[in-house]
């Protein structure tokens, strides 16, 4: 963690992560995040700085932006109803459009066309060798829906994110949750769920389905996450985010990829209400240096066998 100045008189938190890899430690990567989170909104609101070898003034009037954490949080699908109860429907469930008409509802049994809503859902199966392994089957909307195992959450994501990817207008009675917020210390956003139309599913930056070095073929996960939090300031200036990007999505030569995770490029505006700036001060927007979350190699752990 360290502190930053992307612009004169303003500065910004930094942290980045390589939480714990194992599929098994759901409870411990979680924690490990929520700590780190805390520890970095705490340094933030208390104006704590780390001086570790700086000998510069802090004195000199400059105010706090807020905070940014990012890299390879090692976070599956399944650990967000670790994050909060509520997105346990989230976490179990997969909401799309068939990318063909290969496979078959696990439910009627018949094939799920192309084009139309399916829904995933991990389950145990029995593979060759006798070895019980969590695998994702699919059904029809309408079988998922009508199946008696099928819970009131999870009805209500099918039918909402249903609704989204045919284009028609969700029920005004669902209550949609804020995916990009939820469960995470109070004022923290994860920045790719916090633009509109970016899901979990478009953010993968683990994919075994592209990447070669992925060993699992069939992995794919948002592995790698980019925090935000801004600091409450009566002084007016913020820090506004333009936009956020995946890289590391091409090769560099046959069979050469830059890493096994792809990255994720953030850009920022700091920008300043009329009322904090002074007299014959220029009407812009100062933009900030562009952040980059991208792994060092990061887990190349495959899903294990469960028993």
């Amino acid at each position: 963690m360290g502190e930053v100045e992307p612009i004169p008189g303003k500065t910004l938190f930094v942290g980045t992560s390589h939480l714990e890899s194992l599929p098994q430690f759901a409870a411990p990567r979680v924690s490990q995040l929520k700590e780190s989170l805390t520890l970095l909104r705490d340094r933030v609101n208390n104006a704590e700085v780390v001086r570790v070898g700086d000998k510069r003034d802090r004195n000199s009037g400059s105010s706090c932006l807020g905070a940014v954490f990012m890299g390879d949080t090692n976070l599956m699908k399944a650990d967000m109803k670790l994050l909060d109860r509520r997105l346990a429907a989230v976490a179990d469930v997969d909401v799309e459009l068939a990318k063909s008409g290969r496979s078959k509802c696990r439910d009627c049994g018949n094939v799920i066309e192309k084009g139309i809503v399916r829904v995933g859902k991990m389950m145990k199966s029995t593979v060759t060798g006798g070895k019980t392994m969590e695998i994702r089957v699919w059904f029809h909307k309408d079988c998922f829906l009508d199946m008696t195992s099928t819970t009131d959450d999870e009805k209500k994501l099918v039918k909402r994110l249903g609704s989204k990817l045919q284009g028609e207008e969700p029920d005004q009675d669902d209550e949609e949750l804020d995916l990009a917020t939820l469960g995470l210390p109070g004022g923290w956003k994860d920045l790719w769920l916090s633009v509109a139309g970016n899901t979990d599913e478009n953010g993968y930056t683990f994919d075994g389905t592209c990447n070669t070095l992925v060993t699992s073929r069939s992995f794919r996960s948002r592995l790698d996450r980019m925090y935000l939090y801004s600091a409450s300031s009566d002084e007016g200036a913020k820090l506004e985010l333009d936009e956020i990007v995946i890289v590391g999505q091409q090769k560099i030569a046959e069979g050469l990829w830059p890493s096994d995770h792809f990255g994720l490029l953030s850009t920022f505006t700091i920008s300043e209400d009329d009322n904090s700036k002074s007299v014959g001060e220029p009407d812009e927007k100062k933009r900030l240096s562009q952040a980059v979350a991208e792994s060092d190699g990061g887990s190349k752990q495959t899903p294990i066998a469960i028993e």
